[in-house]
């Protein structure tokens, strides 16, 4: 499944080199299906593993160092060579996630449980109520950080600070964006799953209020900070809770139902920002991550008692 929806975005971002306003559409509608479903294949096999945290967090840390590379020489390259070369750089970048999950990842003979990965796949996917809650949980947290995000440079100038120092401290979250993974990948499970994973939501909605009501620009930049570096501690540790109670699928899940937070959020924000005022907005998002918090809690709960893996007590390092 990997290497095929690798094989997807790699058509959607040849299709998008041909200049025609239609092949551009359905080349970038292509490759977005495809790079989905090849981050969600690809998170939902990380998930199996006994030291699935930490890879997951080393998956992150090359995604955000990536990331941030490919932004960083994207408008030189776009100005020297023009345009349509990002999705030729894309296209190599697919090419070798496909030829990478052709030889690297598991064939049908083996997966990580022992049990042949072919009855594995015709076996349906179940129903887990753990699973499906810390899912939720999961959309429910971005919906929070992604509201406040998407208005962080509008807090700022309310608060008066300028569009040259805000976009100063956006310039800071891009160059340390890795300290959380980094932290997590570092932490482990010693502290087993769900402990680091609710206190870093939970800090989230502390941070959302703090952002919002910050009148400070130490404090205002330190919750921006913030607002990137607590997910991308939790994250790993989400999708390795979710693989650990019993379905990777679940795990390959997980991305997705981040993104579709993701993209509520801001429009929650616009609708909340026209009605009240930017403090609300904070209290809102907290309000919404202190709901994920409690949801991830009830799944860890539910979760213990009818897995068998420690998913509460410390685990491995």
């Amino acid at each position: 499944l990997a290497t095929a929806a690798a094989l997807l975005a790699l058509l959607g971002d040849l299709l998008s080199l041909v200049p025609h306003p239609a092949a551009l559409v359905v080349g970038r509608l292509v490759a977005g299906l495809g790079t989905g479903a090849l981050l969600g294949a690809v998170t939902g096999f990380a998930a199996r593993g006994e030291q699935a945290q930490k890879t997951l967090a080393t998956m992150q840390l090359g995604l955000m160092i990536f990331a941030t590379g490919f932004y960083l020489v994207l408008p030189a390259v776009v100005r020297a060579t023009g345009g349509l070369t990002i999705f030729a750089g894309l296209a190599v970048a697919a090419a070798v996630a496909a030829a990478c999950c052709w030889a690297w990842l598991p064939r049908v003979e083996a997966v990580a449980d022992g049990q042949p990965a072919a009855t594995n796949a015709r076996a349906p996917m179940r129903f887990i109520p753990a699973a499906a809650i810390a899912c939720l949980a999961i959309a429910l947290a971005f919906v929070g950080q992604s509201a406040m995000w998407s208005f962080i440079v509008a807090i700022g100038q309310a608060k008066g600070f300028s569009m040259q120092t805000v976009g100063g401290v956006l310039a800071v979250c891009a160059a340390i964006n890795i300290a959380g993974p980094l932290a997590g990948r570092l932490l482990g499970e010693r502290l087993g799953l769900v402990a680091p994973m609710l206190v870093a939501i939970a800090l989230l909605g502390l941070d959302a209020m703090l952002v919002a009501n910050a009148s400070g620009f130490a404090a205002f930049s330190a919750g921006t900070v913030l607002l990137v570096l607590l997910p991308g501690f939790a994250l790993p540790y989400a999708f390795a809770f979710l693989g650990r109670i019993g379905d990777d699928r679940y795990a390959g899940a997980g991305p997705a139902f981040l993104m579709l937070g993701s993209a509520a959020g801001p429009v929650i924000a616009v609708g909340v920002s026209k009605a009240a005022s930017l403090g609300v907005l904070g209290l809102i998002a907290a309000v919404i991550i202190f709901a994920a918090t409690a949801l991830l809690a009830l799944g860890a709960v539910i979760g213990r008692r009818s897995a068998a893996a420690p998913i509460l007590a410390g685990g491995s390092t």
